[in-house]
C-alpha cells in the first residue's frame, strides 16, 4: 500500500498540504474533542467523588445512630434497671436527630415514666407533618 511505502518527507508534505487547505477546520475540531473528553473525564471523576462522599456520610450517620442507640440502652439499664432490649422496637423507628436528643435526655430525666413520655413524643409526628402528609395524600388522590 502507499502508506507503507511513503517516506517521512512524503508524510510531512501531505500533512502540511492538509493543514494549509483544511487546517483551520481540523484543529478546532480536534481541540473541541479533547476538551469534551477532558470534561467528560472530569465530570465522571467528580460524580465518583460525590458518590464516595455520600457513602461516607451515610456510614457516619449510621455509626452515630448506632452509638446513640447503644448509649440509650445502656443508660436505661443502669439508671432504671430495664432489660437491654426493652425499647429496641420503638427506638429503631427513630431518626438520628431524635436518637441524639433522646440520648442526651436519658441522663437528665429523673424517672422511667418521663423517658417513656419523651420517647412517645418523638414517635408522634408534629401536627404540621400530619396535616401536610394528609394534604399531599388528598392531592395525590385527586389527580
Amino acid at each position: 500500500s502507499t502508506a507503507e511505502h511513503a517516506s517521512e518527507e512524503d508524510l510531512h508534505t501531505i500533512i502540511i498540504d492538509l493543514f494549509e487547505k483544511e487546517g483551520d477546520e481540523i484543529m478546532p475540531t480536534i481541540a473541541e474533542r479533547w476538551v469534551k473528553q477532558g470534561e467528560e473525564i472530569g465530570f465522571a471523576k467528580g460524580q465518583q467523588k460525590i458518590r464516595e462522599a455520600e457513602q461516607r456520610a451515610r456510614q457516619n450517620e449510621q455509626r452515630a445512630w448506632d452509638l446513640a442507640f447503644k448509649h440509650i440502652r445502656q443508660t436505661l439499664v443502669i439508671r432504671f434497671d430495664t432489660t437491654l432490649d426493652q425499647y429496641d422496637k420503638r427506638l429503631k423507628k427513630l431518626k438520628l436527630s431524635a436518637m441524639e436528643y433522646l440520648s442526651d435526655r436519658t441522663f437528665e430525666l429523673p424517672t422511667l415514666a418521663e423517658f417513656e413520655a419523651a420517647l412517645t413524643k418523638l414517635e408522634t409526628p408534629p401536627p404540621d407533618e400530619e396535616t401536610s402528609t394528609s394534604d399531599e395524600t388528598n392531592a395525590t388522590k385527586k389527580m
